[in-house]
């Protein structure tokens, strides 16, 4: 059977997952650096998380609990590089975001001054602005329900700073995509990615063809010796015997098994007249009739033999 087709689609996936997986590690190693990285997400979420407030957003960065988070002091946003932390546990930005608005000079926390949040948030008209005021707004709108508790505020604005973060993971999966169809593009003009030619050059080249399927079936068979391995490790089980219970609790055997179909065809009557209708119903519905049964039971066997013989 002719199966150069069929080797001519094996060559043609194993070139294009080489690309892919050269794809992926070119993606890697230039995008992270670039616009895409997990830095830039930040910065973007936490422009859109503080109404594009930059003096509060630099404060923020620069807080201590903050700036633990990321290496050296700049957390600048540059077009092709971004400094800062990658990612800001939505708990301490709450905190910290509480810090930075109340601003006493001292990165207090606003509950040592202010018994309850309702009254921060009250103050927060006739105290100097460290914020703006779409900022305070949302501060004025997370606290309802929360007026007492301080836990409870904080862990409000918390789940409201994840709720943006959420949309900030769509940005850089989109981002993300955008880029590595790039990369391929780019990959395959630099390398003369020819599909057709390909095709051609596998189709006429037998020795070409046989590399690429003995390399295809050689990578088939590493990957797959892993997961041999392990469902070799396994444990076997042994069947389960079956154990009947007596009548008084404990165990007794089990019992006999069910006839299968050829002895269940030995057991139909034979033509009458015949010596097998008096030996086979005897041997397999009487077993004490067979050797090693009582002398009683011999006897018996015997006589009706006999009979059975006379007729």
């Amino acid at each position: 059977m002719d199966t150069v087709i069929l080797d001519v689609v094996i060559g043609l996936v194993l070139a294009y997952l080489v690309l892919a997986l050269l794809v992926t590690k070119v993606q890697e190693m230039l995008v992270g650096q670039l616009g895409t990285s997990r830095k830039h997400t930040m910065h973007d979420m936490l422009d859109e998380a503080l109404q594009r407030d930059a003096g509060l957003k630099i404060a923020l960065l620069q807080n201590p609990l903050i700036s633990a988070l990321y290496k050296g002091t700049d957390s600048s946003k540059g077009t092709l590089r971004a400094n800062g932390p990658s990612a800001i546990p939505s708990d301490l930005f709450a905190r910290v975001l509480l810090v930075e608005v109340f601003k006493d000079g001292k990165n207090n926390h606003p509950k040592e001054k202010f018994e309850t949040p309702l009254l921060f948030v009250q103050s927060l008209d006739a105290s100097t602005r460290t914020a703006n005021e779409k900022v305070l707004g949302v501060l004025r709108a997370l606290v309802a329900g929360h007026e007492k508790s301080w836990p409870e505020y904080e862990a409000a604005i918390a789940e409201w700073f994840d709720q943006v973060g959420e949309r900030a993971n769509g940005w850089f999966q989109r981002k993300t995509l955008l880029w590595g169809l790039g990369v391929s593009l780019l990959l395959a003009a630099v390398l003369n990615v020819n599909t057709f030619q390909l095709a051609q050059r596998l189709a006429g080249d037998p020795d070409l063809r046989r590399s690429f399927v003995a390399l295809a079936q050689r990578t088939v068979d590493e990957f797959g010796s892993g997961n041999t391995q392990q469902n070799a490790a396994l444990p076997v089980q042994a069947p389960a015997t079956r154990v009947d219970q007596a009548p008084g609790g404990g165990q007794q055997p089990a019992r006999r098994p069910v006839l299968q179909a050829q002895q269940v065809r030995g057991l139909r009557p034979q033509p009458r007249g015949t010596r097998a209708e008096c030996r086979e119903p005897v041997a397999h519905a009487h077993p004490g009739l067979r050797a090693g049964g009582s002398a009683r039971s011999g006897g018996a066997a015997n006589q009706w033999q006999k009979g059975s013989r006379r007729r």
